[in-house]
């Protein structure tokens, strides 16, 4: 039995220097892609992973697929396009982060009619925007219901991306989540309400389980009728690039090691938080003796 499946985007993000994309001078080429990022911080933790993608037969692809095997995500799943480049997405190193994409091979991802055993699948709302790779996530998910996998949703949601019909999608999909994980802003987006408390009620019977970011506040685990609220760990914000992928390989190693839900946020937390202390998105992903260390703190 393997642990985790991710479903989406790798890119190379092009990480800008200070100021707004229009000011900044210099980029840092970095390993990029929400799916990709969890991938990677959940072989950190530990588990066994693997991801479903597309890249292009171009250097940006083969430093991607060589940047994952380095840290031991299976790779047998990721498609090699012959007419497409490997996307980009140039992010800019500010607090209002702005975000510039040039699509490539990551939109058509075809996916496999067979998997291996995973523990969960995981993917976000990219892949839903054209519809090859939401083909490809559909797919996934009838095969993981069938052999007893989870399915994970994190929104992340990039609305200069999405199409007219790409919240449809996400709505629709969301009867086939047993885990949704996403922010507080995406929450009150996706399901039309203002108030967090009000949104809590409404939707905590949907899930079997929902995990809501909240940045500086802390985050929120609702498991049915339990609400474990945690507050944030302080720390020198250094790069939010990333933070939202280590909190979720947080929460799935907690799940999948069988912790309680009180320290399953803590370490989710405390992944977040190592995560923005350090600049880029893979190169900040903690590694598990970090995160239990620091968890010892907090007991």
């Amino acid at each position: 039995m393997k642990d985790v499946l991710t479903i989406g985007e790798l890119l190379i993000d092009f990480i800008g220097g200070e100021g707004s994309l229009e000011e900044t001078k210099t980029f840092e080429k970095c390993f990029g892609g929400a799916p990709g990022n969890l991938a990677i911080a959940c072989s950190r933790l530990g588990l066994k992973v693997g991801i479903i993608s597309r890249v292009g037969n171009d250097a940006f692809g083969r430093f991607l697929l060589d940047t994952l095997k380095r840290e031991g995500v299976d790779t047998s799943y990721i498609e090699i396009d012959e007419k497409y480049k490997t996307g980009l997405a140039f992010v800019s190193h500010i607090k209002e982060r702005q975000f510039l994409f040039y699509r490539g091979a990551e939109m058509f991802i075809k996916g496999r009619e067979e998997l291996d055993n995973f523990r969960y699948i995981c993917f976000g709302s990219i892949p839903l925007i054209t519809e090859t790779s939401r083909r490809a996530v559909l797919k996934a998910i009838k095969i993981g219901k069938k052999i007893g996998a989870k399915i994970c949703f994190d929104p992340n949601i990039r609305l200069n991306l999405w199409k007219e019909d790409t919240l449809d999608w996400v709505r629709k999909i969301l009867e086939k989540v047993d885990l949704l994980l996403l922010t507080e802003e995406e929450g009150k987006m996706i399901f039309e309400e203002r108030n967090l408390e009000t949104l809590v009620e409404n939707i905590r019977k949907k899930f079997e389980l929902i995990g809501i970011k909240m940045g500086a506040r802390g985050s929120m685990i609702i498991q049915g009728n339990k609400i474990v609220k945690m507050p944030a760990i302080r720390v020198k914000v250094i790069d939010t690039t990333g933070a939202g992928d280590a909190w979720n390989a947080g929460l799935l190693f907690s799940l999948i090691n069988g912790y309680d839900l009180i320290t399953s946020a803590k370490i989710a937390n405390i992944c977040g938080a190592l995560c923005v202390s350090k600049k880029g998105a893979i190169t900040a992903l903690p590694r598990k003796n970090e995160v239990l260390r620091m968890l010892k703190k907090f007991r």
